[in-house]
């Protein structure tokens, strides 16, 4: 090869190096760019405020006018106004989707796992019954320690957040239970030991079970039903927390359609059965639950085959059945109701509505005369007994 040949060779190998070298750089700031862009709008973080909401806030309104009198304020027991209910009894069912609750006959299709938890069927048909059932829509991510922020900051979590189900750091921001402690509500918990993790210094009373063992069923909702019904007949709290994890587990194990869901629905069946007898005989003029409602809702949905975590309608749907065991709460105005109106399998006419889970946490304060939250995000409902 001639000199003049070989430098021509030579100058043609080099810019061939060069060039790959600019499209690997081209490559690599292309790769970069996608995962900055990644993190910043995929993977959000939140800013949580460390300021609290206080009843003196509302001193601060151009609307406030001071009371004509002391009396009212201190015989309210809340912020401004005397709370609509005395005591709240929440129970949590993991992963507890729509038609678990809603009747068979509100669907297309009758699957087998439809239509067994009668005995919210029979109390939201009831004629002049306070009881409804609710289409409640969160936000994804669909876990629990997600849904469990959501549900008492009124915030949304991001899926950045979903690293830290393992081990659950605890909630600075303004919340549903610290605002509860605050203001002298007694809070007893039972169940999903996420609660503990998330608010460890703000229960009264807890019983906290290990929930990441996916393949048992039992021990957590066994140990809700021992806790549980001693504390019916107890006074000594406001705020009663039962979180069951059976169906969520049967899910991830067996799946939506299988024997072991059925039987774990239908033993819940047995215990709401229960609950309700014990609340409504002792409802009455002067009872202990005269002026209690009973909450049983779900944190979140669950695929066919038992997943959750992502927006798809199964995850982010999920149940909301609500009672008022006043005899005579005040009532939604017909022309704000929203309500759709179905036939059951046993003939029962049974109405529904959808709520956005974030609204619910506007509500339980609206119940209880606190105080909205700082970061609160949700919206009030007319009538919170609806």
């Amino acid at each position: 090869m001639s000199k003049s040949g070989e430098v021509s060779w030579k100058s043609e190998n080099l810019g061939k190096r060069r060039w790959a070298f600019v499209v690997f750089l081209g490559i690599l700031i292309l790769h970069g760019l996608a995962i900055l862009v990644f993190t910043r709008g995929f993977l959000l973080t939140r800013t949580e405020l460390s300021q609290y909401s206080h009843c003196s806030d509302i001193q601060q309104s151009p609307c406030f006018s001071p009371p004509q009198d002391d009396q009212m304020v201190n015989h309210s027991k809340g912020c401004w106004t005397k709370p609509a209910i005395d005591r709240i009894f929440i129970i949590v069912l993991d992963a507890l989707r729509y038609d678990f609750v809603a009747p068979s006959t509100f669907f297309y299709e009758k699957k087998p796992w439809m239509d067994r938890l009668q005995v919210l069927h029979k109390l939201a048909s009831q004629p002049g019954s306070f009881a409804k059932i609710f289409k409640a829509i969160g936000d994804p991510p669909t876990t629990s320690l997600q849904r469990l922020k959501g549900l008492t900051t009124g915030g949304l979590p991001t899926f950045i957040d979903v690293g830290n189900s393992f081990g659950a750091p605890a909630i600075i921001e303004d919340n549903l239970i610290y605002q509860m402690a605050k203001n002298g509500k007694r809070v007893v918990m039972m169940g999903d030991d996420t609660w503990v993790q998330l608010f460890p210094q703000h229960f009264n009373i807890s019983h906290p079970f290990p929930s990441f063992n996916v393949k048992d069923l039992d021990t957590v909702d066994n140990g809700c039903v021992e806790h549980l019904f001693p504390y019916l007949y107890q006074e000594d709290w406001d705020v009663l927390i039962a979180h069951f994890l059976g169906v969520d587990h049967a899910g991830h194990i067996f799946g939506v359609d299988s024997t072991e869901m059925i039987e774990k629905l239908e033993q819940y069946n047995g215990i709401l059965e229960k609950v309700v007898d014990v609340l409504e005989s002792r409802s009455g003029p002067g009872g202990l639950h005269e002026n209690t409602l009973l909450l049983v809702m779900g944190d979140h949905g669950q695929t066919i085959n038992g997943n959750h975590g992502g927006d798809a309608p199964e995850e982010v749907e999920t149940s909301l059945f609500g009672m008022s065991l006043q005899m005579n709460p005040s009532s939604l105005p017909s022309e704000t109701d929203s309500s759709s109106c179905w036939l059951d399998t046993e003939k029962r006419k049974i109405c529904t509505s959808s709520i956005e889970q974030l609204d619910l946490l506007q509500q339980y304060l609206l119940c209880l005369a606190f105080r909205i939250l700082l970061e609160a995000s949700g919206v009030l409902i007319l009538n919170c007994m609806h």
